[in-house]
C-alpha cells in the first residue's frame, strides 16, 4: 500500500490531523509516506536514535509514539502525527523532507492554536521533578547532527527552545561544569613559564632590545574550554531574547542569572560551524552533551546583531515536543498549591501490586494528598488526558483500575466507610480554554484550586465512598510573545 504526499503538505501537519494524500499526483515530487514509517502492519522505530530512550521503557509503545518520525501511524487508512509537536527529517530514497507539525486547531471550545506552550513549558521544568514526574529528555529532545529546518509558523518555537536550553544548562552547571587545560601564548616579564617561542622571542623582543621579556607558550587550567565558550555564546543569545520578550516566565531571569555567575570568568565568544566538530562530548566530559545539544539548537535559531539584539534566522535544528507529556506536567504545576494539597507524587517510579505471588507493575500520573476543612486526609489518583473530546472506556478502566490497585484493603484496616481508606477517589484531569479576561499562570493555578476544592459537587459516588471526577484544568493563554502570532 501506497500514501503519496506532496512535500508542502509535510510543512502544514498538524497534531492528529491526517495528512492529505493525492494518490493522482503520485509523480516525482510526491513523497510515499507509507515507505518511511512502513505498512500496517509494521512501524520503523530507526533504532539507536537519541530520542528513543525516553519511550522505549513506556509501559504500552505504540506507532504513536516514535518521535523520529513525530508519531506518523496509521489511522482508519490515512497517516496522520500524533501527540507531538516539532520539526524532523524523514529520510526517504536518499533525501531528507521535512516534516513540521504544529498544534491541533480548536476542538470543542478550546483554541490549540492560542495556548501559551512556553509558560506551561517553563512552569514544568521549574518545578520539582518528583512532583511533575517529567524531565526534559522525556518532554523535549533535538538532534544537532542533522541539517537545520525552515519552521517559521510553528507557535512559540523560540521561546521553547531557549527556555529548554535555559532550565537544562542551569541544573547542568550544579553538578559538572568542568575545567579545561587551555594553550596560553603571553609575553612575559622577568620570568619563564613552560616552553620559550624562539621565533616570537627573536621577533618580538630580541631586536627591540627587550631581554628581560620572554614569549612562552604554557598551560592553565581555568574555566575557559570550547565546550564552556559555546555555552556562554548561547547564553548570551538566550539573554538578549529574554530581555526583549515580554510576558515570559519570571523563571528564564533566574536561570539566566544563574548560569552567568556560573561562566562569568568565560569570555564572549563568537562560534564557529567547524567549532561543532572538536567539542568534547564524551567519556569525562559525556555529561555535555545535552547543554552543548541545546546551545546548538539556540545559536541555530537565533543570533546578535551589532546592536546586540537577538534576531531569529527562521531555521531549527530538528526537535520534539511531547503534549501529552507537557499536559501531564502542567497538571502537577497545578496540583502542587500548599493551601490544597499536601503532598503530590508524579509518575516518577512504577509501583508494585502482588497478587497469588505474581508482581504487577503499574505507574498512576499522580497520587495526590488532599487536605479539606472538617474532613480526615485523602489520597486520590489523578490521569491526565490531554483530549477533549469523549473520553474513552478505556481511560475510566486506567484510573479506577490504579485507585483500586493502590486503595488498602479492607483486611489491612482500611475502612472506606469511616473515610479512613487510603484511597477513595479517582480524578480524570482534561484541559480547558482559560478565561480570555485572566493571563499568565498565576490565575490559572487560581481556577484550577477553585475546581478542585468542588469536585463534590461532580462525579459519580459508589456506596462505599469510592468517587470518580473528571477535573477541567485551565491551560494559559498567550500574552504577547513576540513569536507567539496565531497561526
Amino acid at each position: 500500500m501506497t500514501y503519496p504526499v506532496s512535500p508542502d503538505s509535510l510543512m502544514r501537519a498538524r497534531n492528529w490531523r491526517a495528512i492529505t494524500s493525492n494518490p493522482s499526483d503520485a509523480g516525482q515530487s510526491a513523497i510515499d509516506l507509507a515507505a518511511i514509517i512502513g505498512s500496517s502492519e509494521g512501524h520503523r522505530w530507526d533504532e539507536g536514535h537519541r530520542w528513543l530512550d525516553a519511550y522505549r521503557d513506556a509501559d504500552d509503545v505504540l506507532y504513536a509514539d516514535n518521535p523520529r518520525t513525530l508519531g506518523l501511524h496509521w489511522e482508519r487508512g490515512n497517516i496522520a502525527p500524533s501527540h507531538f509537536i516539532g520539526a524532523v527529517n524523514l529520510p526517504h530514497e536518499g533525501e531528507d523532507y521535512p516534516l513540521v507539525v504544529r498544534p491541533r486547531e480548536q476542538i470543542a471550545n478550546v483554541d490549540f492554536q492560542n495556548v501559551d506552550y512556553g509558560a506551561m513549558f517553563a512552569a514544568v521544568l521549574a518545578a520539582p521533578v518528583d512532583v511533575t514526574g517529567m524531565e526534559l529528555h522525556r518532554l523535549f529532545g533535538c538532534d544537532p547532527d542533522q541539517v537545520p529546518i525552515v519552521a517559521n509558523r510553528l507557535p512559540q518555537l523560540t521561546l521553547l527552545e531557549v527556555t529548554a536550553f535555559l532550565a537544562m544548562t542551569a541544573r547542568f552547571i550544579q553538578r559538572h561544569l568542568r575545567q579545561g587545560f587551555i594553550r596560553v601564548r603571553e609575553n612575559l616579564v622577568g620570568r619563564v613559564r613552560g616552553r620559550i617561542l624562539i621565533a616570537n622571542q627573536i621577533r618580538e623582543n630580541l631586536v627591540r632590545a627587550r631581554s628581560d621579556k620572554m614569549v612562552c607558550e604554557f598551560q592553565r587550567f581555568n574555566l575557559d574550554t570550547l565546550e564552556n565558550r559555546l555555552l556562554k555564546a548561547a547564553l548570551e543569545v538566550s539573554a538578549r531574547y529574554v530581555s526583549g520578550t515580554p510576558g515570559v516566565v519570571p523563571e528564564l531571569q533566574r536561570w539566566v542569572h544563574v548560569i552567568r555567575s556560573a561562566l562569568a570568568t568565560v569570555p564572549d565568544y563568537q562560534p564557529y560551524p567547524r567549532d561543532w566538530s572538536r567539542i568534547r562530548n564524551k567519556g569525562l566530559m559525556a555529561a555535555y552533551a545535552t547543554p552543548l545539544a541545546l546551545a546548538r539548537l539556540v545559536l541555530t535559531r537565533l543570533h546578535l546583531r551589532p546592536t546586540d539584539n537577538a534576531v531569529e534566522t527562521g531555521r531549527t535544528l530538528p526537535f520534539f515536543l511531547d503534549a501529552n507529556r507537557l499536559f501531564e506536567g502542567w497538571v502537577g504545576v497545578c496540583l502542587n498549591q500548599p493551601d490544597v494539597c499536601v503532598s503530590v507524587q508524579g509518575q516518577s517510579q512504577n509501583r508494585k501490586f502482588q497478587l497469588e505471588g505474581n508482581s504487577y507493575y503499574f505507574r498512576p500520573d499522580f497520587v495526590v494528598k488532599v487536605k479539606e476543612a472538617k474532613q480526615p486526609q485523602r489520597k486520590l489518583v489523578v490521569d491526565a488526558k490531554y483530549k477533549l473530546e469523549k473520553l474513552e472506556s478505556s481511560d475510566l478502566y486506567q484510573v479506577i483500575g490504579y485507585t483500586r490497585l493502590l486503595a488498602q484493603p479492607a483486611a489491612q484496616g482500611g475502612d472506606c466507610k469511616t473515610g479512613e481508606c487510603v484511597l477513595t477517589e479517582a480524578c480524570l484531569a482534561i484541559p480547558e480554554n482559560q478565561n480570555q479576561n485572566q493571563h499568565g499562570v498565576d490565575a490559572s493555578f487560581a481556577q484550577f484550586v477553585k475546581n478542585w476544592q468542588s469536585r463534590e459537587m461532580h462525579g459519580r459516588c459508589w456506596g462505599d465512598g469510592f468517587r470518580l471526577t473528571v477535573v477541567r484544568v485551565p491551560l494559559p493563554i498567550v500574552v504577547g510573545h513576540l513569536d507567539q502570532a496565531p497561526l
